[in-house]
């Protein structure tokens, strides 16, 4: 079983169209969500010089455009010389590129994840006081246990690790386009020691299947799901009435299978406890 938490309006929506939604990493609100960190290779500064430099065919096109755009008549000849002091200047900026280009690569990761990928982040645990607070109104909304298939097309999970070290990728390989699927799963799987509270499990989408479904922004994605894989319904401590009767009207008319609770305060400890809705209500 893995919990979502939800503000009230989303779980009634969610569940309502029978929808998982996925959120691209760059949406995310921690800053540190898939930074990776960039290890410096000394073939770094080889393949920037290479990168500089122009072919023969990138050369006349830049001319041509470089003359029509600046109303010069350079020659290919007088062209080539000028181009030979901007390969220069280019090559006294390598080492200035080389000390800005980790923070700069770090931040591109995440934007390569974000145009390709979506992320539904779970929690093996339904009682957390925090996960309540932060992801659920401050305890006003719900949490839905899900019993998720083992295989789901264009979907794979990945436990996350919790580490004092970002993940780590050499800076030779993102320039050379070298972010495998391994490198993927390894900036999502990875997560800060100050979250390990949150016991997480995420599921990786690849949004570019067609047919995934999106909302205006392109930031949430949406698969649909079986009502068999809603287990658990739990309402917050301060989920309101309302909102509390919405709920139990949709879960017995479409996931008769689930069992709807209500949480509650203990009365002598912290612990966050629950009790069948039905009971609860009396």
């Amino acid at each position: 079983m893995l919990y979502k938490f939800y503000k009230a309006g989303t779980a009634i929506n969610a569940l309502a169209k029978h929808t998982l939604g996925f959120t691209a990493p760059n949406r995310f609100n921690d800053p540190y969500e898939l930074l990776p960190r960039i290890i410096c290779h000394p073939s770094a500064q080889k393949i920037l010089e290479r990168k500089g430099r122009l072919t023969n065919k990138q050369r006349e096109e830049f001319r041509r455009r470089w003359n029509l755009e600046n109303q010069t008549s350079f020659s290919k000849a007088k062209f080539d010389k000028f181009m030979k002091t901007k390969e220069e200047e280019l090559a006294r900026q390598i080492p200035v590129t080389l000390a800005k280009m980790p923070d700069q690569m770090a931040k591109e990761v995440v934007e390569i994840v974000s145009r390709d990928f979506g992320i539904l982040c779970l929690s093996k645990r339904w009682n957390h006081h925090l996960m309540w607070g932060h992801y659920s109104e401050g305890h006003s909304g719900f949490c839905i246990g899900y019993q998720i298939p083992v295989v789901i097309p264009g979907v794979n999970r990945v436990e996350v690790q919790y580490s004092q070290e970002r993940y780590a990728i050499r800076d030779s390989d993102v320039l050379l386009g070298r972010f495998s699927r391994s490198d993927v799963e390894g900036v999502i799987r990875t997560k800060s020691l100050e979250w390990a509270y949150e016991e997480e499990v995420r599921y990786i989408l690849n949004t570019s299947i067609p047919g995934i479904a999106t909302n205006h922004e392109q930031s949430q994605f949406y698969i649909g799901h079986a009502p068999t894989m809603v287990k658990e319904i739990i309402a917050g401590i301060r989920c309101k009435p309302e909102n509390v009767a919405k709920m139990r009207h949709m879960w017995k008319d479409l996931f008769p299978e689930a069992i709807m609770y209500q949480a509650l305060q203990s009365d002598c400890t912290f612990e966050i406890t629950r009790k069948d809705i039905d009971v609860a209500l009396r």
